[in-house]
């Protein structure tokens, strides 16, 4: 590899760089002088001195950068969950451990709900309870025995991380330090091995996940693909896979009840449906070994073309969609499972063809 990857462990922030700018950095972080700086630059990269000067600047800003406060705000934090006359109780069971969310409004239940409808159960067995509440137009998460976060609705996403990661420590009876990583992705499995699918909106991740579970293979997580730190191996999530309205035409061939499942909306462009594992495929958990990380791109009239990725150009496009452990430990295992499993991009836009490339890829006949 003819770059280095350096993290930043006070931010948990990673930047690739080239070798030269690389050295460079670390020079200046150990204290070299200006004059020597310089010096280093015109001697071993023929550098003239003003240019010279604008790099020593970056190096500067960068390590303030670095030393700055987070750019993304904490959840406000109050000191206890307001009390609601009315709430809505629903129950939901997965490896044995049953969960009790509390709702204070439908419209609360319906933001979270349907990723997890396929869980819910009627119980009277003991269970841990969480509180999901709006309050002063915020969102709000009461954890038993941790103070109530609230994030603004346009941070979303912020809650649903923090919600996504407690049930899945609650539901593996894990912390987070036993994870790696979380992914935003898909995965599917055959055996004791899977595929890990990565790929922005629109690039058909949610389709070949989809597709490749008419084939034999089972869904181990979507969205939300857990890394635990032990093993560096894959584990399941128990959520629905989902489906933009664009494609459940196509997909109802294969998943007839896609059709009469509940639409729901994102924002004014984007409609889906939800698609549910079975749910005799979620009440264990389950945990595979990485075969590749694929990277998805649906490119309408294209040829399916499947590439190895460098290193590198895997971490560009990894790191930025996930949340990776602040633990140095668990940092630099996240690395070596990196560098250890094949990257790929796989171009498509015929269904068969992918599908045939993927199960070249899961049987090792490529």
């Amino acid at each position: 590899m003819d770059k280095k990857i350096l993290w930043f462990k006070s931010k948990n922030q990673y930047l690739i760089l080239e070798d030269s700018i690389s050295m460079l950095l670390d020079k200046y972080l150990n204290g070299i002088s200006f004059r020597d700086f310089v010096l280093l630059c015109k001697t071993e990269y023929n550098i003239n001195r003003k240019d010279s000067t604008a790099l020593y600047e970056s190096c500067s800003e960068l390590i303030e950068q670095m030393n700055s406060k987070p750019s993304v705000l904490s959840p406000q934090i109050i000191d206890h969950s307001p009390q609601f006359e009315n709430n809505i109780t629903t129950i939901y069971q997965w490896n044995g451990v049953t969960l009790c969310v509390n709702y204070s409004s439908e419209k609360l239940k319906a933001l979270v709900h349907p990723k997890f409808q396929h869980l819910e159960v009627q119980s009277e067995s003991e269970y841990s309870q969480v509180h999901i509440f709006d309050l002063d137009n915020q969102i709000g998460l009461n954890i038993t025995e941790e103070r109530c976060k609230l994030w603004p609705y346009n941070e979303f996403h912020l809650f649903q991380g923090k919600l996504s990661m407690h049930l899945l420590n609650l539901f593996t009876h894990k912390n987070d330090e036993d994870w790696l990583a979380t992914l935003h992705a898909s995965s599917v499995y055959k055996n004791d091995s899977c595929l890990v699918l990565l790929g922005g909106s629109g690039k058909g991740k949610s389709t070949a996940t989809s597709l490749l579970l008419t084939k034999g293979y089972q869904l181990l997580a979507d969205d939300f693909v857990p890394v635990e730190a032990e093993t560096k191996r894959i584990f399941g999530f128990p959520q629905a896979i989902s489906i933009k309205e664009t494609i459940v035409k196509t997909l109802s061939e294969y998943f007839p009840h896609l059709l009469s499942s509940i639409s729901k909306r994102k924002n004014d462009q984007i409609q889906f449906r939800y698609l549910y594992p079975e749910i005799n495929t979620l009440q264990v958990q389950k945990s595979k070994k990485c075969k590749a990380f694929v990277f998805i791109n649906y490119s309408n009239g294209s040829t399916t073309k499947l590439n190895l990725l460098t290193k590198t150009k895997a971490l560009e496009l990894l790191i930025p969609d996930s949340w990776i452990s602040p633990l140095e430990k668990n940092s630099m295992a996240f690395l070596d499972l990196i560098l250890e499993t094949p990257c790929y991009s796989l171009e498509y836009s015929d269904n068969s063809s992918m599908l045939n490339l993927m199960d070249q890829l899961m049987n090792d006949e490529l």
